[in-house]
């Protein structure tokens, strides 16, 4: 399957609009819901569940959506014993 210009231009935008973000949050990675469900094995509405209750630190956007910085993420990881990804 090839990607249309339609697709890559909303993945470049996509990209974009998340490396401004982070920039304007003193360049720290945040990562998303998603990524944060992936290194855990769980969903992410737990992840947002998480977040909600203060579990796990999180920044919300402008848009309701949460963003998780990567130290709290590997802290959480090792304390769990659970591998982080190099």
């Amino acid at each position: 399957l090839t990607m249309d210009q339609r697709q890559r231009d909303r993945i470049i935008n996509g990209l974009r609009a998340r490396i401004r973000w982070q920039a304007d949050h003193g360049g720290q990675l945040l990562l998303m819901s998603i990524e944060v469900a992936t290194l855990f094995r769980v969903g992410p509405r737990t992840v947002n569940s998480w977040g909600k209750t203060g579990r796990l630190p999180s920044i919300k956007t402008l848009g309701g959506h949460r963003r998780y910085p990567w130290d709290a993420v590997e802290r959480q990881l090792r304390l769990l014993n659970i591998e982080v990804p190099k």
